[in-house]
């Protein structure tokens, strides 16, 4: 099998990650099959109020969404492929069940070997695209994935405008397997 976006990445620093961490994010695009997840999240918010307005927006396009709440219910499904030009592409299609309505947050990730970062395209065209800064992390209780964001880009038509940095969100994540999972 050929390897994901996220082993061409990390090299070989995505050897030492916990199973769970390497089946959730070490899809092939070669595997037969996606990967769906169910859960909650513990808090799904936003700041400052003003941006609200333009998550509203954003949200038509399956980009980003102004609700917010705790314990939202969640789905999310991942699927590893080729694209015509050979390029390895990994899909996240993620639905937040608010209690009055459904939330999509989709996004196509890529591999950019000239900067080893992966592509984050945003919403149903790839209208906003974010570098991910892909990382192992360890402390005393668990490992995983450290993911940040980078520079950002919106695109209109056949036009990339980077954003200004005072216009780009900074998200970071970690990604980490309860102790005590297998898969």
């Amino acid at each position: 099998m050929h390897p994901s976006i996220f082993e061409l990445v990390l090299g070989k620093q995505a050897d030492g990650l916990p199973e769970p961490v390497q089946n959730h994010f070490f899809l092939s695009a070669d595997a037969a099959y996606k990967i769906v997840l169910e859960g909650h999240m513990e808090e799904v918010w936003h700041r400052p109020q003003w941006i609200k307005p333009v998550l509203a927006l954003l949200s038509l396009g399956d980009t980003l969404f102004p609700d917010t709440g705790k314990m939202v219910e969640l789905r999310l499904e991942n699927t590893a492929y080729r694209d015509q030009d050979g390029t390895i592409r990994m899909d996240w299609k993620r639905s937040f069940f608010f209690p009055r309505r459904t939330r999509m947050f989709n996004a196509v990730m890529k591999y950019d070997p000239a900067r080893n970062v992966i592509v984050d395209y945003f919403g149903r065209k790839g209208e906003m695209e974010v570098d991910l800064l892909v990382e192992p992390w360890q402390d005393q209780e668990a490992s995983g994935l450290l993911i940040r964001s980078g520079a950002h880009c919106i695109r209109i038509g056949s036009m990339r405008v980077k954003l200004p940095n005072w216009l780009q969100p900074q998200a970071t994540v970690k990604e980490w397997a309860e102790p005590g999972m297998s898969d």
